[in-house]
């Protein structure tokens, strides 16, 4: 089944994960009408051909836009400004939806008065170190997330965009206007998979967070 949502992924320097999620969606119980990929990496990006026999048979919208070296939230703003639906759904190529995840918020969408559904992902971590870094940071809970959130377009005009100007935060800065803002909003019942814990190295851990927080400060929720 087609539902007039549109899905909106920021890529940058990851284009097998990228196709690994996109060649995914052909499976989900529900896929959305439209589907908005803002590739901010220096190269071009190749889309994967099964992918694009499925968008064509099934006749979903896809467009491509290729702006280099933008930040995560400023993607997101040309991909809100590109989109032609009044749902949006929000996902990166780091974290993995299950089948019936749009399906699954999108019954909660239909049968309640939310103008937001935050997506929820679990960090999985295999080997110690990785286990050792989600105990200090995430846990071993699904934590509340912008990936894997659907919501109403008209959100952003109450609300704002998101910082442009900040690599890592403005999903948090977000999430704080909205709250201000008395917005209703719930959780979904499913959460992604977040796999990219057990290939960081230490000092990728270190790097990672060092970067995130100096960036985060430039934010006013920080």
């Amino acid at each position: 089944m087609i539902r007039e949502v549109s899905l909106i992924i920021p890529h940058q320097d990851d284009e097998e994960k990228l196709s690994t999620l996109l060649c995914s969606i052909s499976n989900w119980k529900i896929v959305p009408n439209e589907i908005i990929v803002i590739n901010t990496s220096s190269d071009t990006l190749s889309i994967p051909t099964d992918f694009e026999l499925f968008i064509k048979k099934s006749n979903i919208k896809f467009h491509l836009i290729h702006k280099k070296n933008l930040y995560p939230g400023h993607a997101r703003n040309i991909g809100i400004e590109n989109a032609s639906n009044l749902l949006l759904a929000f996902l990166d190529t780091s974290t993995h939806p299950c089948n019936n995840w749009l399906s699954n918020s999108m019954d909660i969408f239909d049968s309640n008065n939310y103008q937001i559904v935050w997506g929820k992902t679990y960090y999985q971590a295999e080997q110690f170190l990785p286990k050792i870094f989600r105990a200090c940071t995430y846990g071993e809970e699904p934590i509340k997330t912008l990936p894997g959130s659907i919501m109403h377009k008209n959100v952003f005009k109450k609300c704002g965009l998101f910082v442009e100007s900040a690599r890592a935060g403005e999903d948090g800065d977000f999430m704080s206007r909205v709250e201000l803002h008395n917005i209703n909003v719930t959780e979904a019942k499913n959460f992604l998979n977040y796999e990219k814990l057990n290939q960081m190295s230490f000092f990728e851990i270190l790097k990672k967070w060092y970067r995130n927080y100096f960036h985060s400060a430039r934010v006013p929720y920080s």
